[in-house]
């Protein structure tokens, strides 16, 4: 999708980014189903109530808290600009946006994310994968961005 005209790209890129945020509420409520409070198999369901893929504690500083949430919005105008641009894929903005605003639902709904997919000693879930995915597409994106 990158370098196609951008006249008709957010709607496409809203129902990508609703899809997908409906897919990572549907994969944790499916693990919860699955496997309840129990480990099984690759299964881990776990509360997170740590923030920014567990880097930052929950119960951090309000002004760390307030200087996270002014970056987000900053990331998601800029990758939003690129995307506006011909930049950043569409799919790229998709999924980070749809992985910020799922894992948001989650802790609006319960406090905590829920974490199920346990890979190695890190457990995680779809929206984690999302905002990774739709990151790197960011940083190779800005990469590319014109300077002048």
């Amino acid at each position: 999708m990158s370098g196609e005209p951008t006249q008709g790209i957010w709607p496409r890129t809203i129902v990508v980014a609703a899809a997908m945020v409906a897919a990572d509420l549907a994969t944790k409520w499916l693990a919860v189903q699955f496997a309840g409070d129990a480990d099984r198999w690759l299964i881990t369901p776990r509360t997170n109530p740590e923030l920014a893929l567990g880097v930052v504690q929950a119960d951090a500083n309000p002004v760390l808290l307030a200087v996270l949430v002014l970056v987000t919005c900053g990331l998601f105008i800029h990758a939003a600009r690129l995307t506006h641009q011909g930049i950043l894929s569409a799919v790229g903005f998709a999924a980070l946006a749809s992985g910020i605003v799922a894992n948001a639902i989650d802790r609006a709904a319960t406090g905590a994310v829920l974490d199920w997919f346990r890979v190695g000693p890190i457990v995680l879930n779809l929206a984690d994968v999302l905002i990774v995915w739709g990151l790197v597409a960011y940083v190779l994106a800005s990469m590319r961005q014109p300077t002048g």
